[in-house]
């Protein structure tokens, strides 16, 4: 199981370091007023792709058989239905919208264009992990990235600066990164079997719907009120700094996974599970506190060369995004031992709380200090999960030696999977 996570790993960190790339590259070239409606945009991929995985990705890895591949086509077929569907309600929001985004509505046509091989790729690499195969999700990852960086290689070389046509780059890498896994994978989407899929699939889907509600739904409210209050330049200003964040955003995902897989095999132990989770928080707190630190001591260096029109309104927001992170490093292994232990339930009940908790702080610190407020509230949230699930742990760990036969306990690779799929409080990435 150790070396399949470590791929799954190296799939996430690859999908995660194609957005990562992109969005670096369209705040280093594109106008600042660009820039805040490409954010907005990729909130919303991002939010679709979450969605995605609830009701399809992970539905199908949880229930994967290998002896039903026309099972999986199926479930690619729900995949091109929803992204289908979403492709519709994205030109409509978009339209609507009109004057208000700067630059124009071009990214919301591309990604309408584009939705449904991206979340069909999604979808694939959930495939290759139900099948034990995590390694040829990691190809069409590295397809992804080296495809994308090839286009913007010669886009930047050529002065082709548009949010538009770098977003449209990313997005034909990630269509031919779909074609190359489904054909790995001998897979085609059957969407006109989709309909009873879902319907077989729902009670699952409803149940991971709710899930991924409970857990994000704070952050992408948090992120939709900060473009309505504050205006679309301070959400700019948020993606621009998880940006410069970005490296250690994946490590960060890297270490929940990690932590997760490790801490199944030692949860009849009390002693090195509580071992564990302390090493793997201790380590990605401190990583995030000092990333933090070194993006502060080196942007006024780097940044008027990299990124000009940003870094300077960027530069205050570093400290409060840092000890964001760290919150999330601080609740990483609690978490991870907590699901070894089977308190999965808890987990979700205590972030739905913290997800109010975004909601309720952010309707004021929005307002007051625009990105800023976004971060504080997010950070408050999370260490409020770090505290209670490090209390969980020191209440259940004499319990460690016996853990029910529950999901988390009888899966712990679908944790896995589903820990990175669905994100935490929004996560940190990219």
């Amino acid at each position: 199981m150790g070396a399949r996570a470590g791929w799954v790993v190296a799939s996430q960190a690859l999908s995660s370091g194609s957005n990562f790339l992109l969005t670096a590259i369209v705040l280093a070239v594109a106008p600042r007023d660009e820039f805040a409606t490409f954010s907005l945009c990729m909130t919303t991929a991002l939010l679709l792709v979450q969605v995605s995985r609830s009701v399809v990705s992970v539905p199908v890895m949880l229930s994967a058989d290998d002896g039903r591949r026309r099972d999986e086509d199926d479930a690619l077929g729900a995949s091109v239905l929803l992204g289908s569907a979403s492709a519709v309600l994205i030109v409509v929001a978009s339209s609507t919208l009109g004057a208000r985004l700067a630059g124009g509505t071009g990214p919301f046509l591309v990604l309408a264009a584009g939705i449904v091989p991206l979340l069909v790729q999604d979808g694939l690499r959930h495939v290759a992990f139900a099948r034990a195969r995590p390694r040829l999700a990691v190809w069409s990852d590295g397809a992804w990235v080296l495809l994308q960086v090839a286009g913007l290689l010669v886009a930047v070389r050529a002065g082709w600066t548009s949010a538009t046509l770098l977003l449209g780059i990313w997005a034909v890498a990630g269509a031919v990164a779909a074609c190359v896994l489904a054909v790995l994978l001998r897979c085609s989407p059957s969407p006109t079997a989709a309909v009873p899929w879902l319907r077989a699939r729902w009670p699952l889907a409803r149940r991971l719907g709710s899930e991924l509600a409970a857990t994000t739904g704070g952050y992408y409210l948090l992120l939709y009120g900060l473009a309505v209050v504050a205006g679309l330049g301070e959400l700019g200003r948020f993606r621009a700094a998880q940006t410069l964040f970005g490296p250690m955003s994946v490590l960060l995902l890297g270490g929940v996974t990690f932590g997760i897989s490790e801490t199944s095999g030692v949860r009849h132990d009390a002693r090195r599970l509580r071992r564990l989770a302390v090493a793997v928080s201790t380590a990605l707190a401190a990583g995030s506190l000092l990333t933090g630190a070194v993006v502060v001591a080196t942007l006024p260096w780097f940044g008027p060369a990299l990124f000009p029109e940003a870094w300077a309104a960027v530069l205050p927001l570093v400290p409060v995004l840092a000890a964001y992170g760290a919150g999330v490093g601080a609740s990483s292994g609690a978490t991870a031992a907590l699901r070894g232990l089977d308190e999965g339930s808890w987990i979700l009940r205590h972030r739905a709380t913290c997800s109010a908790v975004t909601v309720a702080v952010g309707a004021v610190t929005v307002v007051l200090a625009g990105a800023g407020g976004a971060f504080a509230a997010l950070a408050l949230a999370e260490w409020i999960f770090a505290g209670g699930a490090w209390s969980r742990l020191s209440r259940v760990k004499s319990s460690a030696g016996a853990p029910s036969a529950g999901v988390d306990a009888a899966l712990p690779e679908s944790a896995v999977l589903t820990e990175v799929g669905t994100g935490r409080q929004g996560g940190p990435e990219c």
